[in-house]
This record gives structure tokens, C-alpha cells and sequence, in this order.
């Protein structure tokens, strides 16, 4: 009800028997959605002026209201002067605009200051003689037309209409709804229309006339009520006090539950995608598993040496292991022994990744179990301190969620192996200047532009001939010859690879380099 008609009319009332002969000293902005007016009695001696009033009007798009702060800081930067053609005017009167959420505070010289209060369409401008000369947020256009004097409402309620159809919206139309809950507490529906006439306008004496206001919980929320309704937190005899301490209530719940939807949204996020890479890391574990065993190709190889031809690209033998028949792909330039070697070799690679898989969704879903569990903890928080201390003992941040930080390259991880691929001829040079170190491995395409491509160092761990291959891959693929079939690709070791002076952007000079054939694949 801070925003209804009759809780408005309580405030210019009241206004006007504190603002009555002072003036307005200054009006100022600091940010785009707030602007303070501060009064003073100028005309009595200044040590009889009393003390100085501030209104402070907090109009955003979405949350709207007036408070009234005993005193006011003005910053001394970022800092702007409004309706300055009524400093120093003296005030006549504050009157509410009849049956309109909206009053006026009028100065002598035909000034009159209207506060526009209508929810995300509020305002206030300054008129002279009906003129609008300015306003508050210029961005609503449409005020600039209203006149002052039209904004007074007369609604005439009939009893013999009401009693023909007892609508309480379309004949009290201002009521709001929190007096329609009033009236739902007191019986209204169950009422017949003499009784619902009596019990409208019983409540509506107690909106006319007031003993006390209330803050109070409904639905969750926080109310300003000027009946007692709801869980009622506090209740106070000043329509001001009233005002502000509804507003400290709804500010701070409203920045609670924003922290906690900046918070909620990046773990959702990240829960996602913990989710994602679990199941397709299942997925790939279980592909590897079911897939073809390389160690059995290799035994099943050496075991049938005689029968495989010179330069033969493949050969059916019996799986000793299944007992079934078994193409097995060779390499013709290699002896049979050479190629057993091979599929030894894979077999090793794979048992490699299937653990270093194993050992990521383990990770990944205990990192997993913490998300939800801060996602549950955080639900549970009502408590703006609380959520802060919660954020900073679990690393959240809830001042502003940190966006990633924008990295010159994108990152693959490939058997537990890090490979970082350069986003741009530029992102390159930045990539081996800030993100390398001597021992990782450098590969690019050969003969043309392309990603410099970085397999990060393992203390101990010399790079395997899989991570090569499936760098070399992604070289290819980031470069202007990823539509060969096959692509050449030069890797060295880190520190031989050096920029010089006036080289273009990602051009290197490369020593010690290998080359590799590879499919260009992501």
C-alpha cells in the first residue's frame, strides 16, 4: 500500500504541515534512479528555523517508494542539481490529488512540484502556471502533456447499483489489495450486498483515518498497510517512519534475493555442465571399454606372424580370445612385428585414458556433490550477513558473479594432457608470450596459417605418442588445410620456438622441429 491512494493522501497531509512556509534549498541526483530534496524555513531566523527536511524519491522501473532521512550526505562527486527554478521559493501548501496516487507540493510564483507515483510509470515534475517545464525522467515523454489540474478523480459510489451487482473493483476502484484482503478476513464474500456496502465502507473510514501503519509479511513479502493485516512486523503512528522502514525491509530483501539469484544462476550453470561432462565421459569410458581390444589384436598378431603377407594393409585372423574371425588393420610399410608393436601400443594409450577418465568423473562428481549442496544451503540463507559470510567461506563471490576471464586461446583436455589452441594470429603471439613455458610442445600446421597449438608440460611425464597425434589433429584442424585429408604438422619442444623483431603478428621462426601426418579433427 505504499503506492495507494489513501496511504499517499496520509503522506501530503502530513507534508503539509511540515513543509508549510519553508522552501526548498536544493534538489540532486546521484544516481539515475534517486533524487533528494532538501527543506529549510528560510523565512524565520536562523535560530528559529527548525530543523531541515529531506525527502528522498527512489523511482526505478521496478520498485518505487519515498522515504524521509533525518539527514542526507551529498557526495561531492557525481552529483547533479535539479529544479533549481524553485530554490528558495517558499511553499503554500501539500495537497493529494483526489482519488489519485499522486500529490502536489505548490510554491508561490504558480510553481507546484507533482509527485507522480504510479509504480514502474513513476515521475516527478516541476509545472508553472499547468506548464510542465521539467521533470525527473525524461524519458517519459507522455508527462510532459499532464496537466495538474486534471489530475484530480471523482467516483461517485451508488448504492442501488452496487446492490444490482456488488463489484468491488469497478465501484471503489482505489480500494488496492491488501483492503480486499482486509475485506476477505472480515467475511466479505460470504456477505450480501448491505452487508458488503457496510463492511466497504467501515474499512474505508479506517484508510480515511488512520491510528496507526504497519509493516507487515504477506506472501512472503513486505507490505506497507495501513490496516492490520498479515504477519504484522511493526507498527508504528507516523506515516514517514512507516515509509522507511518498509523501504530498508524491501531494499534489503530485494538485494538478498538478487545476490542469491547471481549466486544460484552461476552454480545452475555450473551444476549443468558437470552433469554434461559426466555423462559423456560415461559414455566415452564405456565405448573404450566395449570397443575392440587393441591387446588382443596384438597377441592375436604375434601369434599368427606366419600367415600374414609382406606389405599387407590387413589380415582376417581367429581371435584366439572369442574364437571368432577378426579383421585387423596394418600398416604395409611395417613388418607384422612392427604392427603388433603398434596395437601395443594403443592397448597402453587406452588403459592410460580409460583410468585418467575414471579418475575425472570421480572428480567431476564430487565437485558435483558440493554444487548441489551449496544450491541447497543457499535456499535455506534469509539472511543478506548470513549469504556474505556464506559466499566468502565457500569462495563465492556475491558482490558481482566474475565473469571467466577472457584467455587468447581455447582449451581441450585430452588423457589428462592440457592442449591450448591459439583463437587468432594475435591471440598466438599472446599465447607463447604469457601462457607457455620451455618444456610444453609447440605444433602447427606446416607451409600455412593456422592455431599455434600448446600441449602443456607434466613434470616427469614425457609427452606419448597419443597427445602428439591428437594435438597434431586439432593443429590441423584450426588451420587453413582443415579440408585435406591428410596434413603435415612440425612440433619441437617450446624453446625453439622464438618471435623476432618486425615479425607479423603469429609468425614464428621454429628449430628442431618434427613433422607428422595427420586427419584434420576437433
Amino acid at each position: 500500500m505504499h503506492l495507494n491512494y489513501y496511504f499517499i493522501r496520509q503522506i501530503a497531509f502530513r507534508l503539509h504541515e511540515v513543509l508549510q512556509g519553508k522552501s526548498l534549498s536544493e534538489a540532486y541526483t546521484q544516481n539515475k534512479d534517486e533524487i533528494i530534496f532538501r527543506y529549510d524555513d528560510f523565512n524565520k531566523p536562523p535560530d528559529n528555523r527548525g530543523t531541515t527536511f529531506f525527502i528522498r524519491a527512489y523511482l526505478t522501473s521496478v520498485f518505487c517508494c519515498l522515504t524521509f532521512p533525518g539527514q542526507h550526505q551529498r557526495k561531492r562527486r557525481n552529483s547533479t542539481d535539479l529544479f533549481r527554478n524553485i530554490v528558495g521559493i517558499e511553499i503554500l501548501e501539500v495537497k493529494p490529488f483526489e482519488n489519485e496516487r499522486a500529490f502536489t507540493i505548490r510554491f508561490r510564483d504558480a510553481f507546484q512540484l507533482v509527485f507522480k507515483l504510479f509504480g514502474n510509470r513513476s515521475n516527478i515534475l516541476l509545472f508553472h502556471n499547468n506548464t510542465c517545464i521539467e521533470m525527473f525522467h525524461n524519458k517519459m515523454t507522455g508527462d510532459a502533456q499532464l496537466n495538474p489540474s486534471a489530475l484530480d478523480r471523482h467516483i461517485s459510489a451508488d448504492y442501488t447499483a452496487f446492490v444490482q451487482k456488488p463489484d468491488l473493483k469497478s465501484t471503489f476502484p482505489v480500494l488496492g489489495k491488501l483492503p480486499e484482503l482486509y475485506l476477505d478476513a472480515l467475511g466479505y464474500e460470504k456477505a450480501d450486498a448491505k452487508e458488503k456496502w457496510e463492511l466497504i465502507h467501515k474499512t474505508i473510514e479506517l484508510l480515511m483515518h488512520p491510528e496507526s501503519y504497519f509493516v507487515t509479511r504477506i506472501d512472503d513479502k513486505w507490505h506497507l498497510s495501513l490496516l492490520p493485516i498479515g504477519q504484522v512486523q511493526t507498527e508504528i503512528d507516523n506515516p514517514f517512519e512507516c515509509s522507511s522502514s518498509f523501504f530498508q525491509l524491501f531494499i534489503r530483501e530485494d538485494e538478498l534475493n538478487n545476490e542469491k539469484q547471481k549466486i544460484l544462476t552461476q552454480l545452475i550453470r555450473e551444476k549443468t555442465k558437470a552433469e554434461n561432462y559426466i555423462s559423456k565421459t560415461k559414455a566415452k569410458l564405456s565405448e573404450l571399454k566395449k570397443g575392440s581390444s587393441y591387446r588382443q589384436m596384438a597377441d592375436t598378431l604375434m601369434s599368427n606372424l606366419h600367415e600374414i603377407k609382406p606389405n599387407a594393409k590387413s589380415v582376417v585372423l581367429q581371435n584366439f580370445f572369442t574364437g571368432k574371425n577378426v579383421e585387423i588393420k596394418l600398416k604395409p610399410d611395417l613388418t607384422p612385428q612392427k604392427n603388433a608393436q603398434v596395437y601395443y601400443r594403443k592397448s597402453k594409450n587406452i588403459s592410460i585414458e580409460i583410468d585418467t577418465l575414471s579418475e575425472n568423473i570421480r572428480r567431476k562428481t564430487a565437485s558435483l556433490s558440493k554444487i548441489e549442496s551449496a544450491i541447497v544451503s543457499i535456499h535455506e540463507i534469509h539472511d543478506l550477513k548470513k549469504l556474505r559470510t556464506f559466499a566468502v567461506q565457500t569462495g563465492l563471490k556475491t558482490d558481482t558473479i566474475r565473469k571467466k576471464e577472457s584467455f587468447p586461446y581455447i582449451e581441450r583436455e585430452f588423457m589428462g594432457w592440457r592442449i591450448l589452441i591459439g583463437k587468432s594470429a594475435k591471440h598466438n603471439d599472446l599465447l607463447l608470450k604469457k601462457f607457455t613455458w620451455k618444456e610444453d610442445l609447440w605444433l602447427h600446421v606446416k607451409d600455412g596459417p593456422g592455431s599455434h597449438v600448446i600441449v602443456k608440460y607434466k613434470s616427469g611425464k614425457p609427452f606419448n605418442n597419443a597427445v602428439i597425434q591428437k594435438a597434431a589433429e586439432l593443429a590441423a584442424y584450426y588451420s587453413k588445410r582443415k579440408n585435406e585429408s591428410l596434413c603435415p604438422i612440425i612440433y619441437t619442444p617450446r624453446k625453439f620456438v622464438r618471435k623476432r623483431k618486425g615479425d607479423p603478428p603469429g609468425l614464428v621462426a621454429v628449430d628442431k622441429e618434427k613433422v607428422v601426418l595427420v586427419e584434420p579433427k576437433n
